[in-house]
């Protein structure tokens, strides 16, 4: 029971936090599908994660703020960021769990497999694609960002250190975590 009150103070305050620094009022329409999420409480969680990292960006833009589903590829993305990281220009796939300890394995296998799909993508001319592959090319605008390093995001509610040093630390993508406070606010960190 206090576990539960402990998520419900978090995803409070993780609101709040959004409602504050949202970016993105009016998204294009290949992003209105971000209604189709499973729950709101999913969404939620998708945007805080976003929210965080593009805070520690330099130049930090939310290109797709919650979950995409891939036209073209299996899969989705709970993300997408563009904006600078040490002086270089990167783009961030985002995936965010209620419960990443447990999830942890997942969120890794579908960020690789966005990537696949980003680099194929950036490899492409537009004017040769079909027209999934171009809905995906424009929504994560990929004319713009061919040429960004792709690191990693991970979070949510649930997401320990431990799980971070044990099974994110060895990825060679350079990779962020975030993780809900006891205050309910997302913290970004990088994987080291």
């Amino acid at each position: 029971m206090a576990s539960n009150d402990l998520q419900l103070k978090q995803l409070a305050a993780a609101e709040k936090q959004v409602s504050e620094t949202q970016q993105c009022k009016d998204p294009p329409e290949e992003l209105k599908q971000v209604g189709q999420c499973s729950s709101t409480d999913d969404r939620r969680i998708e945007e805080c994660v976003t929210q965080a990292i593009a805070s520690v960006l330099q130049n930090g833009v939310i290109i797709l703020p919650s979950r995409y589903i891939f036209k073209s590829a299996a899969g989705d993305l709970d993300g997408l960021l563009a904006g600078h990281f040490k002086n270089k220009p990167v783009i961030v796939l985002v995936e965010a769990k209620h419960n990443m300890d447990t999830l942890w394995k997942k969120a890794k296998d579908q960020l690789f497999q966005a990537k696949h799909h980003c680099e194929r993508l950036a490899s492409s001319v537009a004017e040769e694609l079909d027209e999934s592959d171009l809905a995906d090319y424009k929504a994560m605008q990929m004319n713009n960002l061919r040429d960004n390093r792709v690191m990693f995001g991970f979070g949510g509610l649930n997401f320990s250190k431990e799980i971070v040093n044990k099974h994110l630390a060895n990825i060679q993508i350079g990779c962020f975590y975030v993780q809900a406070n006891t205050s309910g606010r997302f913290v970004t960190k990088t994987v080291s």
